[in-house]
Order: structure tokens, then sequence, then C-alpha cells
């Protein structure tokens, strides 16, 4: 795109004749004038980058129709849950897990049921039918840890909330145990098993808890262990004894139930993530790369001549038949890829199988666009990393860890990974496509590393503190060594970094590594000095409307003006790099993602526009004018050397799209839009997804995501992003709008009707009685009409079932309901639209 010029003959040779600076600034606000946004084609799908192998964190195993069977579950949108016959090395089956996207744990329950703790749900399969259904949502935001009891209840240890919860299988009911710790806003339970009427907790805090599941008493147990930081792994053996390990240190200690005590032996620099019930009193584990074993017996440790340099996902006792490496009883774990690898204890023999699990994509984390012709593409908590030929379409899977920045400099990429807060390099010029090479890890406790920039020969990096600890850092590494620079602002961690003339300029977030507990009031800006390597500068952010920011997001050096852009809640601003003092500054978003460091990336086109990526929303800035207008939702994005966008998208983040950028008039115009409704009859609680599609003048379809859906009646049917939602009986006419080059599209209507059922009502009522709406007494009153009528109607008895009905309204009449007179207007309603 070319900016057009004005003709200024006057004004220039006034300002020559006074003050040559006036020339820009006459210059700047014509072009101002007539500047026009470029045009955005359709999102079109690319491909799903990261799907060369699946990605796999715990398995089971259990038997099915007499064979020994792995169960797990690949990362996916959605994730799938697969059972791979082991003595076959076949896949029997694999079932989509609508609305998940991994899992952290599977446990066989006595009866045979497997449960899968994946996304917000406990998830059931049964050995018998070969099904698996979402059993109960568990009210936090992550689910961790998972084990069961005799009675083939379920437990599930969760993320924020550090909670509990138990799935009765007989009354398909949630109990809740609460926090375990209590006084910390993030908690995690991380680990757990269940003995003899107890839980046995890990957390992230270094406590170990027993928790009575009758009682929900709970004690600590760990605290004489003297150790910090996470309880990764907790596994109870042989009934009787607790291993657990903490991922810090790398330390495995034996609690004695029995004799509650813990027993005199560590197990020093093991690699989890599993232990299983001992064989001939020998208890096997990974540390220092190799197989090795406790016996319960003495306490004494010794090892097999077995390696192995990952971790049991997963660990078991089976018999392989047909396979002569594994005679007797051999353990079994799966690996991150998929495959199976068997441990004779025997033979002293280590078996792999490779992966029938199929490929399932990855969810895209970072992406860079190196050259013309390649987009180095980083996963989530996946090993696969790829690269992308924008020319050809071409697309090679590499090997890559979880990169949360990608920088190049000197023709080399550069990958900032986590969890290892490990630095890694590829020279494409050698090959493109190789492992990456360790350049060094950074330590001093720090985990994800957020902020990437450079400048003479040197590459600086900006990390967020580990887990339960504040105070980032910044790394300079000059090519053959490097500095960590610790809380460069006290107790904040490093989210945004530019480089500009010599200097440094950094931005902040308050928070630390998850279950962190933050100290500061708001993040802050700051000038870093790398020939002295001194802070000469720091600042908060003062902009009218935005009070004590928590997070700081991206810093990027203007490549046309002398400032330092930056970003905040929503907030795109550019500060002067001397005084660190916002110039000007534009909000460009109401309620940004709530992104736990804070999502703001910025990039730059080649024709001086500024691409802000604000939580979800990809915005574009002129930052002359700050003009701004919405390209699409994303949630990672770069701009190709070819001027394009290419970005992970935002329902489906496994999809890398692509939006042509033209110049302005030069795209296809909107000819009409089609709205599509999943269903249109439902009844009370009921949603529908809706889908909005584009017809271009040439006919193609295309996805739209920039629309507004419109109810005519929201009494009867509610809007709610891509979901309508039934409220009470009545018709709905339901059309969407879509701003296209500044003008209104409308698409077809589609109506939707609520029809009102016994069923719908009762569960209004309840709804009404849980949220303190309704009166307990009229709520049992109506409860016993209702299960009368409910019963009359299975009979077909009309006449009865009309009479509960008239029973329920002078109940409801007689109700003095006050505040709450909508209530019993509603309740009315429905009751004589089921009269009907």
């Amino acid at each position: 795109m070319r900016r057009k010029k004005g003709k200024f003959l006057f004004a220039v040779l006034f300002s020559v004749l006074l003050l040559v600076p006036y020339l820009s600034l006459e210059s700047k606000s014509a072009s101002a004038e007539e500047f026009t946004f470029p045009e955005y084609g359709p999102a079109k799908d690319l491909i799903t980058p990261l799907n060369g192998s699946p990605t796999i964190y715990d398995g089971a195993v259990g038997q099915e129709d007499g064979h020994d069977v792995l169960y797990t579950t690949s990362k996916g949108v959605p994730a799938t849950f697969n059972v791979v016959d082991l003595d076959e090395n076949k896949l029997l089956r694999s079932i989509p897990l609508e609305g998940a996207s991994d899992s952290w744990h599977h446990e066989v329950a006595p009866d045979g049921t497997v449960y899968v703790a994946a996304g917000k749900h406990i998830w059931g399969y049964s050995p018998e039918t070969k099904t698996i259904e979402a059993l109960a949502e568990i009210p936090d935001s992550s689910l961790w840890a998972l084990a069961v009891d005799e009675n083939s209840n379920a437990y599930i240890g969760t993320f924020k909330g550090g909670k509990v919860f138990q799935y009765n299988k007989e009354t398909k009911q949630l109990r809740d145990y609460g926090k375990m710790i209590g006084d910390i806003e993030q908690e995690y339970v991380r680990s757990m098993d269940y003995h003899d009427g107890y839980i046995y907790a890990g957390t992230a805090h270094d406590k170990i808890f027993k928790l009575n599941v009758e009682t929900g008493e709970k004690v600590e147990i760990a605290e004489e262990l003297n150790e910090s930081g996470f309880v990764y792994d907790l596994d109870i053996v042989d009934g009787r004894y607790v291993f657990a390990r903490y991922s810090a240190s790398k330390n495995m200690y034996i609690y004695d139930t029995l004799e509650e005590k813990w027993l005199d032996v560590k197990l020093t620099n093991v690699n989890g993530l599993h232990v299983t019930d001992s064989l001939d009193n020998k208890v096997y584990f990974i540390a220092d790369g190799i197989v090795k074993y406790v016996d319960l017996t003495n306490l004494q440790v010794s090892e097999t001549s077995m390696k192995y340099g990952s971790g049991f996902r997963g660990s078991d006792w089976v018999e392989i038949e047909g396979d002569s490496r594994l005679p007797g009883k051999s353990l079994v774990t799966v690996t991150f890829s998929g495959g199976t690898v068997f441990f004779n204890i025997e033979t002293e023999k280590v078996v792999s199988y490779p992966s029938v699990i199929p490929p399932t994509a990855n969810v895209t984390n970072q992406i860079h666009a190196f050259s013309e012709d390649k987009i180095y593409i980083s996963g989530m908590t996946g090993g696969t990393g790829a690269v992308y030929n924008p020319l050809t379409g071409e697309n090679k899977s590499i090997s890559l860890g979880q990169a949360d920045s990608i920088y190049s400099m000197d023709n080399k990429v550069y990958f900032g990974t986590y969890p290892s807060s490990s630095v890694h390099v590829i020279d494409p010029s050698v090959d493109p496509y190789a492992k990456p090479t360790t350049l060094f890890t950074i330590g001093n406790e720090q985990d994800r590393l957020h902020a990437m920039t450079g400048g003479d020969g040197k590459l600086f990096i900006g990390s967020i503190a580990t887990y339960q600890r504040l105070g980032g850092a910044l790394t300079v590494y000059d090519g053959e060594t490097h500095k960590v620079f610790r809380n460069i602002v006290e107790n904040q961690s490093i989210n945004g970094l530019a480089y500009k003339d010599g200097l440094v300029y950094g931005s902040t977030t308050i928070k630390g590594g998850l279950g962190s507990v933050p100290t500061a009031e708001q993040a802050k800006l700051f000038t870093w000095d790398p020939i002295t390597e001194q802070k000469i500068n720091e600042k908060n952010l003062e902009i009218e409307g935005l009070d004590k920011p928590i997070h700081i997001g991206d810093l990027s050096a203007g490549p046309n003006d002398d400032y330092i852009w930056g970003g905040s809640t929503g907030y795109v601003f550019a500060l002067n790099p001397d005084t660190l003092e916002v110039e000007k500054s534009v909000r460009v978003e109401e309620k940004p993602y709530p992104f736990e460091w804070d999502q703001i990336d910025l990039k730059w086109s080649e024709d001086g526009l500024l691409y802000a990526l604000v939580g979800v929303k990809l915005y574009v800035i002129n930052p002359d004018t700050l003009d701004f207008k919405f390209v699409t939702k994303a949630v990672s994005f770069d701009l190709g050397k070819d001027g394009n966008i290419y970005f992970s998208k935002y329902d489906n983040r496994t999809i890398m799209a692509k939006i042509e950028v033209m110049e302005a008039d030069a795209s296809d115009d909107l000819q009409s839009v089609q709205l599509e409704m999943e269903k249109t009859n439902l009844t009370r609680g009921q949603t529908s997804n809706l889908k909005v599609t584009g017809i271009l003048k040439n006919s193609e379809k295309i996805d739209l995501t920039n629309y507004t859906v419109i109810s005519s009646n929201e009494e009867a049917l509610k809007v709610k992003n891509d979901q309508v939602i039934a409220y009470r009986s009545g018709e709905s006419t339901v059309q969407a709008e879509v701003d296209w080059k500044g003008k209104k599209v409308l698409s077809n209507e589609v109506v939707v009707k609520v029809d009102l059922t016994l069923d719908s009502f009762e569960a209004y009522v309840e709804k009404l009685y849980n949220e303190k709406k309704v009166p307990k007494k009229l709520y049992i009153k109506l409860s016993v009409h209702m299960r009368l009528a409910k019963h009359f109607d299975a009979k077909g008895y009309e006449k009865l079932v009309q009479h509960q009905l008239e029973k329920m309204k002078k109940q409801v009449e007689r109700w003095d309901a006050g505040d709450h007179q909508w209530a019993k207007d509603a309740l009315l309603t429905d009751i004589n639209g089921l009269n009907e």
C-alpha cells in the first residue's frame, strides 16, 4: 500500500522561509487526512502445521476382552481418547473428547471404568460398551490429578482453586472438599492417590495433605521434608507406601501409611512421573537416565542395566504374549509421542514399539516469519515445531519444545523454550529443519521466556519467574556467553523488550510464576544500559483512564519515528525514549481477554502500520493519527515477508490461517450473508450454535467473525458469543449484521421457536429456587405437583395434567413475590402456556 502525497507548494515555501521542521509536520498532517487502511481478504485456513505426531502426557493399563490394553489421550482440538492393544500393538479405537484439549491423568477403577480428567470434565470409559461420556463438569480452571477408591469413585485435583473433588459413581454427584491450602490465590493439587479412606494430595507449594474422604478433615504430613515447590508425582504402592517426588529437587520420598512416618531413604535425581506396585518387593523408578529400584525390605537402592532418558508416563505390570524378548512380567509406559516401551525385569531389556496412535494436531503457540519461504511455528506443551513455506504450501516438522518467544538476528533463529528456560538456535543457511542447538539454560528460578530483542550483536531475553516465585530476569547473550540480571524491577517479571540507539527498553508484569503472590501494585517501564549493565530509568505507565496496570505488554521501536511503542490493558501507546513518558495513546479494546501475563503483541508492516494483537483481537493502527481498525480474532500472528497476515485461529488454534493484505478497494466485495442455525426448535435452557458465512461477488464463501447477531424477542431468545440461548417460550427471528467496508449487510432471517415442556419448566423452577428467587415452601409444593403432572403426562392423562397445572397456578398466584414479581409473572406465563 502506498500513501497519497498532497500538493502543498505554498506551505512548503512558507516553511522553508520560516522554520524547516514545519515541513515534516505539514506533510504528516496531509497524508493523515488522505490515509486509507488496506483491504483485508477473508481468512483462509492454510494448514494444521503441528500434526507430525501425537502429544501424550499420561496413560494407564487395563483389561479389555482378555487383552492388556493401554488407555491414553492425545492432545488436540478436540483431544482424542485412544485404546491400544498391547499384545498386538494395534489401535482398537479412537474417540474424540469434545470440549477437551488434553489429559494429564487416567485411572482404571476396580469395576473396570476408565476415568479420564480432561478439559473441564471427569470422563468415564466403559470397556464393555466401548463408549466414553462426560460424567461431571468440575468447577475449576483445569484438572491435574486423579485417583479412585475401592468403590470405583473418582477423586480429582485442580488448579487454580487447588481443590479436591469426589465424583460418586452411584449418585453421580460431586463433593467439593475445598482448597487444600486455602490462603493462596492460585493453588495446585498436582498429584494424588487414594488409600484406605484417605486421599494423599500433593500441592505446588511443597505440602502433602492427608484428607479423610468421609469427614473432610485434612492434615499436612510433609513439613519435616524441608522441600519446596511442586509435589509433581505421588503414588501409593502395595496399598501402604506413598511415593512422592518434588520436581525442583527431583528428590523422591517414601511415607509408610501404616506407621504414619517418612522412611529413612531419599531417592535422588528421579525423573518421574509415576511408580507402580512392587515386583518381588522392589519398586522401580527412573533416575540418572537408568531404571533403578528400591527394595522395600531393606530400603536399599540398586540399579539395572536398562537405560531410559525420559520418565514413566503411567506405568503398569503386564505380560505380553508372542514376544520372546519379554518373558514374564514387564513394566510398560507410553512415550510423549505415543509409542509404548516395555522394561523386562528378567532380561533387563528395553523393548520399544512405534506409536499406532493417529497424529493429532497440536495447538500453535508462536508464529515467526523468518523469510519469504520459511515461517517457524512452535506449539504448546509439545515436542514438535514446524517450518511452513508460504510460496509452495510445504510444511515440515522439526524437533522443538514449547517456544514462548522466537526471534531472528544475524540470519539465525532463536527460540526461548518452556519449561526449561533454555535458549536454542537454528542456522537456516546450514539446515533450516535441524534440531535446534541448545545454547544455554537461564536458570536463576526463571521459567517462561516471554520477550526477545537484539542490537549491536547481542540477544536480550526477558523472562517470567518460575512457579511460586517473583522476580523475572533480563538475560544478555553476546554470541559466546550469557549473563543473567535478575529483578531489574524488584519482584516483577519482564513482559516486553525493545532496543533503540544502544539502550534496552523493558516492560513488566507484577505477576511471577503461577501460584506466586504479587507484592507490587503496578507494572513498570524501565531503561537499561548494556554497556554499564545498569538500569538508568524506571517509571510508572501514566495514561488517563488507566489506573495502576498490573501488566505492560510488548514493546517495539517505531521504524519511522523516535518513539518506543507498547501496549497495556487494551491501550496502545507511544513513549518518549528519554523520559518514558507517554506522548500519545489510544484505547483499542475495552475488555481485552484476560491472559495470565497480559497478551499484547506488536508488529510493523513495511508501509509503517502497527499491528497490535490485544488479547485475542488483532487491530491495525495508523501510528500518525492513531486511527485503528479491527482485523480478526487470533491467538498469535506474524506479518509474512509477502505482507500478508499469518495467524492461529481463535476458535481452533491447531489451524494456521492467512489473511491477504491488499491495497484499498482491491478485494472482492461482499454480496450476501448467510446465517445457519444448528437447531431451530429449543426448550428453555437449551442452546444452538450458529454460523455466519459471507458470499463474495465471485461466489466464494468465507467464514465471518466480525458480526452482530440480533434476536427480535430477547425475552424468549438471547444471543451470547456464537450461540443462542432459550429463556422462555415464544418465537424469535434471528438475523446477523455484518459491517463490511463501512456498510451494514444483513443476513437471511431464521425463525427459532422456544417450546415449553414440563421438564423445562421444572428445571426453571429449580433454577429460581437455587438462586433464592422462589421460597422453599413454594418450591416444595410446585415440585410435588410437577412430579404428579409428569407422571400423568407419561400415562396420557391430559386432564389430570391440567388439574396439577391449575394447582400450581393457584400456589403461584397466592405468593407475595415482592421484589421478585418478575419471577412470579414468568412462572404464571409458563403455566398458562403449558395449559394451552
